[in-house]
């Protein structure tokens, strides 16, 4: 039997907690193989993100170019972009494609400190890679970003998550770390096309440290799941219980920020 392949576009982390090495290793504890395309280099470490290079469109279109013409791609997860004319040339690409494509839209660094994005200074660009993506994974202020919503409450979210599924034409997992709460538990939120209700997801405890790579991993272990388990819902829970597991064995490698321990956990296709 041939492994799935899934491919992921992103940026990069020397330290490997993040971006494209991290992925690249989600895919292989889901049983994948893993093929990966460059947007930007990024000199970062726990410590936080020092700075990066957005590289030119046409060195991320060669790349990808070089991949789609030769491997068979199964699902695609989308990271760092960089600037609205590499998103949009990336989209050009992968229309073509009739697989899952999963979108973790980064627009700042982990810890919020660095803008992430280059486009005249603001996150505006986003239209065509929204119209590829299948499943999107915003926390609540890139939520806020790419809704135009300045400000969201518990009781926006039936309403907000409606109407961006609506706009967007796919599927929202919306993380709800943001969210003020005092529960020791957090549950994230699932909006599906075609459904009238957003799905109140299963409850994990709530983390107290700050943890590197959360993001990456989501979105790449909801693409991997993706791969063998076409029902939304079901990949999804796949993948947060994959984080989950990795949270709790979380550790400290540098002077920073925590990152995602090893799983414990064998991953279930």
């Amino acid at each position: 039997m041939s492994l799935k392949r899934v491919l992921t576009i992103a940026g990069t982390d020397p330290t490997g907690a993040a971006g494209i090495t991290a992925d690249l290793g989600v895919f292989r504890d889901f049983g994948c193989l893993g093929a990966s395309v460059i947007t930007s280099v990024v000199w970062q470490n726990s410590q936080g993100v020092q700075g990066f290079k957005t590289l030119e469109v046409d060195e991320v279109l060669g790349q990808l170019d070089a991949v789609l013409d030769d491997l068979k791609i199964d699902a695609v997860k989308i990271g760092m972009l960089g600037n609205a004319e590499i998103a949009a040339g990336v989209a050009s690409r992968l229309k073509a494609l009739s697989v899952p494509i999963v979108l973790d839209p980064v627009m700042a660094s982990g810890d919020g400190d660095k803008a992430m994005w280059l486009s005249g200074g603001e996150p505006n660009g986003w239209e065509p890679i929204l119209d590829v993506a299948t499943l999107i994974t915003p926390n609540v202020p890139e939520f806020l970003v790419l809704t135009g919503r300045e400000t969201m409450e518990r009781e926006d979210i039936e309403a907000a998550l409606i109407g961006a599924v609506a706009a967007f034409d796919a599927d929202i997992v919306l993380k709800a770390g943001h969210l003020p709460s005092t529960d020791s538990e957090v549950a994230d939120f699932l909006m599906l096309r075609g459904q009238t209700e957003v799905l109140d997801l299963k409850a994990f405890p709530r983390i107290p440290d700050d943890v590197r790579g959360t993001g990456c991993a989501l979105s790449s272990a909801i693409a991997a799941s993706l791969v063998s388990n076409p029902d939304v819902l079901a990949s999804v829970e796949m993948a947060r219980e994959y984080l989950s597991d990795r949270l709790a064995t979380r550790y400290w490698p540098g002077k920073g920020r925590a990152s995602l321990g090893s799983q414990t956990k064998r991953v279930v296709q």
